[in-house]
């Protein structure tokens, strides 16, 4: 024991406690001193591990990594006291976990703590500003982030774009893209505590332990020196691409929702077939790429999601579900994105399962919201959220929507169609007759908008202009059955009922199953006092739509009419049942 130590332990240091206070300063001073010496000498070797493979997939997704930490006036510095508080708070929340690294080591120093040898290299990395090395140690940490103190369920995060906001950007920032993508997709699946956190996260390493330990890699590394050119890159990927191929199950794409965490439970169990959505499995390669030190970006080619691969003088197309070679071509990209493509598609895809499934339009309003908020650059947001607006009979909330993506996307005709739609639901014809003009105008051979458009010109009894459509429709898809059936409309609305059975006849000859053209047919048939011909085609509706309630009241009233009172009973009793509100 020292002197100093000794005298910390007598009535000296209260009888002169000053003069011990500048020993301790003085001797504070100098073990802080011997220890940012030994941590930039820990930096400078630091570049040295990261030729070593293991320490190059450990690298938060950097193959180059600069230390933090500057010299000022002998001292080792992270922050200064006005950049430590202009930094954003997360931030500030990882500086702290450095500076009580660095305290230890210190206080191990001043013999107040007892370390071991890995617990002193855990600790010396934290000082520097390493994160850890583990997805398991890197979710624990980021969910006791004190942020998070103030949701009592983690997954109102979800319905906070704001804060999805701040708090993605602040883990793509320290922590990488492909670990906060990943985070949000297990925050979706209904993971919001500490523990199953870090559970999911041993389960990504355990997949990535199982990637790094095959022969095929260990070959890559073994007897040779790995750099970062592009041969060497780019030998590593595809023995990446072969590895993930073989060792995890077979892909099958499908768009029932499934959760992140099942996915991953799934892989880890070596499930035959997986079936899941591309963007969960690429969610997935761009976590275990960006382990192995890859840069990359998510893009959408011919409406699906591929990971692009940034590697020195050169860029890489991977796809998700099929295996498939690395493509070199450079494809169309449609649309481009970080991690928040893929989390406004996840977002996209739940509210289709409230919208389809649970039929919880306010919930899947709220989920395509987030959605636009998350990634506004893709047009079928604003459209299926319109539809749900539509389907819930909100005219005017679908109109701003449209008319919100159309700001975004001036030339795209589609919506100009949608907005077109939405204006006639509203039963505003002229505004919807203008707009579907306008995509025809863009795209001349728009079949679903030429079509809607002479509907609207049926209902406004422009028959003549209907037809000229009409007309010109059949030229362009000469199969298409609503052209017929819209043109024995007109003639049923002109009572000329022999020519509506002719184009209703050719409609169901083109699509027998149209229960439309079937209905109206029977309702012509009977108009011109063939009543056997409109049973006999009520019949067939029902064949094919049991629940067509108005099908079941005419075929009554005909067998009423007919003093066929037994089966008039039973179809009349059927139609009520159905619809009570035919009586009224």
């Amino acid at each position: 024991m020292n002197e100093y130590d000794k005298n910390l332990q007598t009535d000296e240091f209260t009888s002169d406690s000053n003069s011990l206070s500048k020993v301790f300063a003085t001797r504070l001073q100098k073990i802080i001193i011997q220890n940012d010496v030994e941590l930039i000498e820990y930096a400078k070797n630091y570049q040295k591990h990261l030729q070593n493979f293991i320490r190059i997939s450990y690298s938060n997704s950097k193959s180059v990594w600069t230390c933090p930490l500057f010299y000022n006036e002998g001292v080792l510095v992270r922050y200064h006291r006005c950049e430590f508080d202009n930094i954003d708070s997360f931030q500030k929340h990882l500086e702290i976990l450095r500076a009580e690294a660095e305290a230890i080591l210190i206080h191990n120093k001043l013999g107040f703590c007892s370390i071991s040898e890995s617990e002193k290299e855990y600790y010396t990395k934290r000082a520097l500003g390493i994160l850890p090395e583990t997805a398991a140690d890197q979710f624990r940490e980021i969910v006791i982030f004190n942020a998070f103190k103030k949701y009592r369920d983690l997954k109102e995060l979800l319905l906070n774009v704001q804060d999805i906001q701040t708090l993605g950007l602040c883990i793509s920032k320290s922590y990488g893209e492909s670990l906060a993508l990943i985070f949000f997709l297990l925050l979706h699946s209904g993971v919001d505590v500490t523990n199953e956190f870090k559970y999911y996260g041993q389960k990504l390493d355990f997949i990535f332990n199982k990637l790094i330990s095959s022969p095929e890699l260990r070959e890559v590394f073994d007897g040779r020196t790995y750099d970062n050119t592009f041969h060497s890159r780019y030998v590593l990927l595809t023995k990446l691409r072969e590895v993930i191929d073989k060792k995890f199950p077979r892909r099958v794409k499908n768009n029932n929702v499934i959760s992140f965490a099942t996915f991953l439970e799934n892989v880890v169990s070596n499930i035959h077939e997986i079936e899941a959505s591309e963007f969960l499995f690429a969610a997935l390669d761009s976590f275990l790429l960006s382990k192995f030190g890859f840069d990359t970006e998510f893009v959408i080619i011919d409406n699906k999601i591929h990971v692009e691969i940034i590697l020195p003088e050169r860029v890489l197309y991977w796809d998700p579900i099929h295996n498939t070679s690395l493509n070199y071509q450079k494809p169309i990209i449609k649309y481009r994105g970080n991690y928040q493509l893929i989390i406004a598609f996840i977002l996209a895809q739940t509210a289709q399962y409230y919208f389809q499934f649970k039929k919880e339009l306010e919930r899947a309003v709220v989920y395509y919201k987030n959605a636009i908020c998350l990634f506004q650059n893709y047009p079928d947001f604003y459209k299926e959220l319109a539809q749900i607006y539509l389907k819930n009979n909100q005219f005017k909330l679908a109109i701003d929507t449209i008319k919100h993506g159309l700001e975004i996307f001036p030339d795209d005709a589609s919506f100009y169609y949608f907005l077109g739609v939405a204006y006639y639901m509203n039963k505003e014809l002229e505004l919807a007759v203008i707009n579907f003009r306008r995509a025809i105008s863009m795209r001349p051979n728009y079949v679903e908008a030429l079509n809607n458009l002479a509907i609207c010109y049926t209902e406004m009894q422009k028959y003549d202009q209907a037809l000229i459509i009409y007309q010109q429709l059949q030229k362009i898809a000469p199969d298409y059955f609503l052209v017929f059936y819209g043109i024995g409309n007109i003639y049923y609305a002109l009572k000329n009922y022999y020519q509506a059975v002719i184009y209703y006849q050719r409609a169901i000859s083109l699509n027998p199953k149209s229960e439309e053209s079937l209905y109206n047919l029977a309702q012509t048939y009977y108009e011109l006092g063939e009543v056997d011909k409109s049973i006999k085609t009520y019949k067939k509706l029902i064949q094919i739509a049991p629940n067509h309630a108005r099908a079941w009241y005419n075929l009554g009233v005909i067998y009423r009419d007919k003093g066929m009172k037994k089966e008039a009973v039973k179809c009349l009793e059927r139609a009520i049942k159905l619809n009570p509100n035919l009586l009224r």
